[in-house]
């Protein structure tokens, strides 16, 4: 059976959704907020905390975390800084960089062999360990139509069109 492009990128897909990754945007998160609030003064860290007035804390985003940012500090740059170097949230913002690239490279490898290939059955002699994500090959279609006898007979009866007056 011939590969489509939609038929590649599903199997590109599948095969990377089973190899095992990490989250580690929530760690970034939790990490980004404690550390955001070792800076900030104590009243912005009780607003922080409270469900009902944190909505009033105004905030930043670091790392793709929203993070609380006091308002009127003259010099935000040196407060996202400070957090951007604090220790563990670098380790982890450098855990979840070399994971992505590690998990686009294998990404292109598998597209590149994927795309290759013209039939399902190269692929599979291409990558046997990987054929349990391919479709299974189905036999050449039927190229003849079933005759369907005064199917427009039976659509008038119907009632079809509907606007037409009778």
């Amino acid at each position: 059976m011939k590969l489509t492009n939609t038929m590649r990128d599903a199997f590109v897909r599948q095969v990377m959704d089973d190899v095992p990754q990490m989250d580690y945007d929530e760690q970034i998160r939790k990490a980004a907020v404690k550390a955001a609030l070792s800076l900030v003064p104590p009243v912005v860290k009780k607003a922080w905390e409270d469900k009902e007035s944190n909505g009033f804390v105004e905030t930043t985003t670091i790392y793709g975390s929203t993070i609380p940012s006091p308002r009127g500090w003259t010099d935000k740059d040196v407060y996202h800084n400070k957090v951007r170097e604090v220790p563990e949230l670098k380790e982890l913002v450098n855990k979840r960089d070399a994971q992505r690239d590690s998990r686009r490279a294998l990404t292109e490898k598998l597209r590149s062999v994927a795309y290759s290939v013209t039939t399902v059955k190269m692929l599979k002699e291409a990558m046997p360990e990987f054929a349990k994500y391919l479709p299974a090959d189905q036999p050449t279609a039927v190229r003849t139509l079933p005759v369907v006898a005064n199917v427009v007979n039976e659509l008038v009866k119907a009632g079809w069109p509907k606007d037409q007056k009778k």
